[in-house]
């Protein structure tokens, strides 16, 4: 629910502002190819599918700071487990984990 509010702010935001329709259309300038953009509080997390030959599955964890995102991570693993992401967001929890589609 956090992110769905995240992102009608976004949006409101952005409406009002007479800004991009799209929220996140800078990051996906910035990021492109990738699959999923999913927010989650003060979180992007941005991951690319699987590469066929290797299976690396890239990510970049980002987050919102004075009105813009930077970058707080990278992995070659998706960040697909909790465990993972714990390190960059210390007040992860249940619907952080829902939210991104992380394993335990």
């Amino acid at each position: 629910m956090r992110a769905i509010a995240l992102l009608a702010v976004a949006l409101a935001l952005a409406a009002g502002c007479g800004g991009p329709k799209d929220p996140l259309a800078g990051v996906k300038a910035d990021y492109p190819g990738a699959d999923e953009y999913i927010t989650w509080q003060k979180y992007l997390l941005v991951r690319w599918p699987a590469d066929e030959e290797s299976g690396d599955q890239r990510a970049v964890l980002l987050r919102w700071e004075e009105k813009a995102w930077s970058e707080v991570a990278r992995s070659d693993d998706g960040f697909v487990r909790a465990r993972e992401l714990m390190t960059w967001i210390p007040e992860l929890d249940e619907s952080g984990v829902a939210a991104f589609g992380l394993h335990h």
